[in-house]
């Protein structure tokens, strides 16, 4: 097991930013963090009520931890509603959404309108694009994707305030190799 500090996660980050330019409260947690495992994270959930509990992952080895904790997460609060979203879930998102039902929402591509558009459609996500979803009938739907974006200059900078990234980690990296024991960003 290497140790190397913590990797800011730029997009949960990002999206972060966004929502609360919006209006929206968030609460933000990094699993590789060794002060938030799961249960701070369900107990937080469940003491906020979250209307949605957003997850973020990059890879394979990152998946099966995002399915334990949406599991954890359902079985706490049955009601709430999930979404998975990164790029592993950008390009699986229909293998994802059969093999994960607790998931409600799997965010295809770029978050940042994704994510406005579906705080604000969560009871009926069908003109959402990006999304892919199971309806009342039990058919996985997937919305049309997203055009990129290129005007990138629109959107906040990360909320680099509401996350510790100074926590050292140790455990199996899903991301390059980069050793650091000093403070740095993606």
């Amino acid at each position: 097991r290497l140790q190397v500090m913590g990797f800011p996660p730029i997009g949960i980050m990002s999206l972060s930013s966004v929502l609360k330019r919006a209006g929206h409260e968030v609460l933000l947690f990094d699993q590789a963090n060794p002060d938030t495992p799961n249960e701070v994270i369900v107990a937080e959930v469940m003491r906020w009520k979250a209307d949605l509990v957003g997850m973020s992952f990059l890879s394979t080895t990152s998946f099966p931890h995002a399915k334990i904790l949406a599991r954890q997460l359902r079985a706490a609060a049955p009601g709430i509603k999930l979404a998975f979203g990164g790029v592993f879930a950008t390009l699986n998102a229909e293998h994802i959404k059969r093999q994960v039902p607790e998931v409600d929402f799997v965010c295809r591509g770029d978050g940042e309108q994704l994510i406005l558009d579906l705080v604000e459609r969560l009871d009926d996500p069908a003109g959402v694009l990006g999304v892919t979803w199971q309806d009342a009938t039990g058919a996985v739907r997937e919305n049309p994707p997203r055009m990129l974006d290129r005007n990138l200059d629109q959107w906040p900078f990360p909320d680099r305030e509401s996350l510790p990234i100074d926590f050292v980690e140790s455990m199996p990296l899903d991301v390059p190799v980069v050793l650091s024991r000093e403070r740095f960003t993606t």
